[in-house]
């Protein structure tokens, strides 16, 4: 039996819909894919979408979950983020976690509207393709 071959999509439920997309589309710049009743479809330039979904007043559980987001130079994004009131729990640092493949690399975290750990990261060496 083979494994699953690809994530096909991530929700994430939210608390409030409209502020979940100003951060990801506005801030982040997450392009809206679909946007239904309760829910939208974000996708970054290329990978698995993310749904953000309506809680309805579902306990949202965020704290075992990170999102890690590869940009072109965290340097500029956190300034950028920072400059747009976006709150960073660490600034750019460089970092090795073990096992990464993207690493060592510069990074910074911040956390969502509903607080949601996020990595943005850029890897300090070229990745083998």
């Amino acid at each position: 039996m083979v494994g699953p071959q690809e994530i096909g999509l991530i929700f994430l439920f939210v608390s409030d819909l409209k502020r979940s997309v100003e951060f990801y589309v506005e801030k982040l710049g997450f392009q809206l894919e679909y946007e239904g009743e309760d829910f939208v479809r974000i996708r970054a330039n290329i990978g698995t979408p993310i749904m953000l979904h309506k809680s309805h007043g579902r306990d949202i559980k965020s704290a075992g979950f990170e999102l890690e987001l590869k940009v072109d130079d965290v340097d500029v994004w956190y300034k950028r983020l920072t400059n747009q009131g976006a709150e960073f729990r660490r600034p750019p640092s460089e970092v090795e976690h073990e096992g990464d493949p993207s690493g060592p690399r510069r990074e910074a975290t911040l956390h969502d509207p509903d607080g949601y750990r996020l990595a943005l990261f850029t890897p300090l060496r070229k990745l083998a393709t």
